[in-house]
Order: structure tokens, then sequence, then C-alpha cells
């Protein structure tokens, strides 16, 4: 039975892909749902989520990579708040050329980040850092090309610490379940330094969950700060 259930996961998460323009490798497909194993395997312990395995795929994995269309060329990349990796990990998975930093403040989290990155093979581009996102990262990472995070904080929060981490023309990108996110914040962002690129609705593939990932880039200036 769970040899079925992993089958279907499989197929969905390809296919759930797809619909983004993403073509997953076979062995990006099987190292995503090891992943997930791991992920579920420390949730008791670690409260990562209150979702179901059912649903995982579709509102852990796909939630996740919706986001590489708007990451576009970017290959040194951060999560802030990561949590239990996402959308850090799935994205270094499906990115196979990608540098990833997580930073997380939780040290149990941090402990299943760092044996996620061991045993999913990730140790080369893939470093996981305990600190709180408030603090000064800039000096622990250097300029980044893109910031990603999910949903822990307000998103003009989330541009102050991005303003800090990108390189000039970066991008961090924003997600919410509602639509208009981006033009809601575009004067905050513009006090930050941002412009709004792009701003996408759609709803997650195999469900109804409505989501917007607005992109906002980092107006080129003289020097990274």
């Amino acid at each position: 039975m769970g040899k079925a259930t992993t089958v279907t996961e499989s197929d969905d998460l390809a296919a759930g892909a797809r619909e983004f323009g993403i073509v997953l490798a076979p062995s990006s497909v099987a190292a995503l749902i090891a992943y997930l194993d791991l992920l579920y395997e420390w949730n008791p312990y670690a409260g990562f989520t209150t979702i179901t395995r059912r649903d995982a795929v579709r509102l852990h994995l796909l939630d996740s990579l919706a986001l590489l269309p708007s990451i576009g060329a970017a290959r040194r990349i951060v999560d802030l708040g990561s949590g239990g990796g996402l959308p850090g990990i799935p994205v270094a998975l499906a990115l196979a050329d990608t540098a990833v930093t997580l930073v997380e403040s939780k040290r149990r989290r941090c402990s299943f980040l760092r044996e996620a990155v061991r045993q999913l093979n990730l140790v080369n581009r893939v470093q996981v850092i305990e600190a709180d996102v408030k603090g000064e990262l800039a000096s622990l990472i250097g300029p980044q090309e893109a910031v990603v995070a999910r949903a822990f904080v307000p998103p003009t929060e989330l541009l102050g610490w991005a303003a800090r981490l990108l390189a000039n023309g970066g991008v961090v990108t924003l997600m919410s379940g509602g639509a208009g996110v981006g033009e809601a914040i575009s004067s905050d962002a513009a006090a930050f330094g941002f412009v709004l690129g792009d701003s996408r609705t759609f709803q997650l593939p195999g469900g109804m969950e409505l989501r917007t990932i607005a992109t906002f880039r980092k107006r080129p200036v003289d020097c990274f700060t």
C-alpha cells in the first residue's frame, strides 16, 4: 500500500509541476518524495506542519515549486524562516545548479534541515544557518540573487530584510492566498528600493487553493549595501 501511494504522489508531483512549465527529472521527483518522507518522520517531534500527508504534494511541494517561474535565472537563493525547508529544499532539488541558504532560528528545526541536506545529497550546495532573520545576515551569506519565504511575516517586513540581502537586480517573491498583493504594497516596496516585476494568480494543481505570487526586483544602485 505504501509503495502504491508513493507512485501516486510521484505522478501527481510530476503532472502538477508540468502545469507550471517545469519538467522534473525522475531523480528529482524521487528526491522530493524522499524529502516529504523525512519531513513527516520528524514532524511529531518538530511540529513542522498540520497538513496531512495526503495533501502534502500539493500544499508543500507544488506550493514551493510554484515559485520557480518567478525566480527565473537566479542561482544564489536564500530561504528566510525556512522551518522544515519549505520552499528552499524543493527549490534546490528541482534546480540542480542552484546554491540555497536556509535560514532558521530554532535549533531543533536546524538539526532537521542539516539531516535533510545530508540525506538528500545537497551538502555541496545547500547550507543551513541558525540565525534570527532579523539579524545581520548579509555579512554571513553575501549578496543573493533571490529571496524566498513562505508567508511567515507581513510582506513589507520581508521586503525590508530582503533589501539588505539582495544584489542589484535581485528578486524577492511574495506569496499570498488572495489577489492583488503586488499592487497593494508597491508604494511600500519602492521605499525599500524595489519595483514590482510581475504578479500572477493561479490555483494549485489538483486543488482549489488560490495563490498569488508577486515578484519585486531590487533597483540597481552603485553598490550592494
